[in-house]
């Protein structure tokens, strides 16, 4: 009984287009249904909406990407991309995926978890990096929680994307149930540490407390 409910569920979500069969493979993987579904999700999530306008203030001022992002796993997912400078493409968009541990927005989310719940993180982290980078990765995670710790935002100076430097801020929720996190990335030439630190860093901080305070830190 199990497994013909199981065979039905199937076939109503490849009806509906959230899962995709190959025949050739002999799995089911996710449709398109699901994009487009998430892409709902975040165009009636009250945090985007809000967020959004003030994010791209930002992203203007800074020429660079500001980007909003959720833990889905072992990874952040972006629930919203605003690009500030044409010429400079992530090819990133709502709904991709981005590593946890060399992204500023990662970092971020990592900083601000309770001490149990990192040391979990990195374990789970340590056990799914490739051999020999860890030592590396880790050192970047612990240093940005110090940062967040003393500065308030955390860095990921090329560790990601040599190209690329970028400043990263938490937001959890009033009742600590949730964990959302800003970013702030552009290229090399323009995201010095020290705009970062003097500059981005604190206009990253300051979006974060506006979209707090206006939706109560409820999300």
């Amino acid at each position: 009984p199990e497994r013909m409910m199981l065979n039905r569920l199937k076939i109503t979500l490849s009806a509906l287009g959230y899962l995709e069969y190959t025949p050739q493979l002999e799995k089911y993987s996710l449709g398109t249904g699901v994009l487009a579904l998430s892409h709902s999700y975040m165009k009636s999530h009250d945090v985007v909406t809000i967020a959004r306008p003030l994010m791209r203030e930002l992203a203007q001022y800074t020429e660079s990407a500001v980007m909003l992002g959720a833990a889905d796993g072992l990874r952040m997912v972006l629930l919203e991309v605003c690009p500030g400078d044409n010429t400079f493409q992530l090819k990133l968009e709502p709904g991709a995926r981005v590593p946890h541990g060399s992204t500023a927005l990662g970092r971020a989310d990592l900083a601000v978890r309770p001490e149990h719940v990192f040391r979990q993180r990195l374990v789970e982290l340590e056990q799914e990096c490739l051999p020999g980078y860890w030592p590396k990765i880790r050192t970047g995670i612990v240093r940005a929680r110090e940062d967040y710790e003393n500065l308030g935002f955390c860095f990921s100076l090329g560790d990601w994307n040599p190209d690329v430097f970028a400043v990263g801020v938490p937001m959890a929720s009033a009742d600590r149930s949730r964990v959302l996190a800003f970013n702030c990335s552009g290229r090399v030439s323009v995201m010095t540490r020290e705009k970062l630190l003097r500059d981005f860093g604190p206009k990253l901080v300051a979006l974060r407390n506006s979209v707090y305070e206006m939706t109560e830190g409820r999300f």
